[in-house]
């Protein structure tokens, strides 16, 4: 995003905007970004904002089916992030920052791709993030590009994305270190067609991105394959034994 236009929040306010009538797609996106915060917080929370589907279907008049393929495919274009909530869905922007924001950003950072690292470690101690995540995204990467060399997803996979969503899984999905390089190493498994590891899941994934993608049910994927490790992890003393040692020597290293 490289400018912006600014609305008054009373416009939402307005009879104009309260005038009863179908919403289009785009009076419904907007409609969603005047329930974001808008204060600054520090509170990890700060993006998040509560609103039920049935709400959604009031406001602007549309069915079900429609409130939820639309809210779909925000989540699938990684616009929206959605997790349950105890009785409503807790939704919030993923570049919330770039919509809070009053002032075009003044300068374009470089985009440097994955394929163009030469030595992931020397480039990882000059990083200026978490090195680990880093890390981590190009252990990813690594393997399914090697796996799919041809693939134009990972020629020009770019290290802020990635690096992105994996920040956003841990940080804000919750989800562990562990668990990430538990499901890397099963995914290495995998791509060796090794006896007893499902393939399903590494052929069907193909960015770390894509691990927040949720189901019908709206169950995360990550999820799901976390559940197929876990069961690998329980009825493999070889493979508990690697994860584990894998998890311990990550965290011993030193950046």
């Amino acid at each position: 995003m490289s400018s912006f236009i600014k609305l008054p929040r009373d416009l939402f306010k307005s009879e104009h905007w309260q005038e009863k009538r179908v919403f289009s797609k785009a009076e419904a996106y907007i409609d969603l970004l005047s329930f974001a915060p808008y204060k600054d917080e520090d509170d990890t929370r700060k993006a998040e904002f509560i609103l039920s589907r049935r709400n959604m279907e009031l406001r602007w008049l549309w069915s079900g089916t429609k409130v939820t393929n639309f809210i779909n495919e925000l989540i699938k274009s990684r616009i929206l992030f959605f997790k349950k909530g105890k009785n409503e869905g807790v939704y919030s922007f993923v570049e919330y920052e770039d919509y809070k924001t009053n002032e075009a950003k003044p300068t374009e950072r470089k985009i440097i791709l994955l394929a163009e690292i030469q030595n992931i470690s020397e480039y990882a101690k000059k990083f200026p993030q978490n090195k680990k995540y880093l890390l981590l995204v190009y252990y990813f990467w690594r393997l399914w590009r090697k796996h799919n060399e041809n693939n134009s997803t990972y020629k020009n996979a770019r290290i802020d994305k990635w690096y992105k969503d994996i920040e956003l899984l841990i940080e804000k999905d919750g989800q562990e270190v562990k668990r990430m390089i538990a499901i890397l190493k099963f995914f290495e498994k995998c791509a060796k067609y090794e006896t007893g590891y499902d393939t399903f899941w590494f052929e069907t994934i193909k960015s770390v991105g894509a691990f927040r993608k949720v189901d019908r049910d709206e169950v995360y994927y990550i999820d799901k394959i976390a559940d197929v490790v876990n069961k690998k992890i329980q009825s493999s003393e070889d493979f508990l034994r690697l994860v584990n040692q894998s998890v311990k020597t990550f965290n011993e290293l030193e950046l």
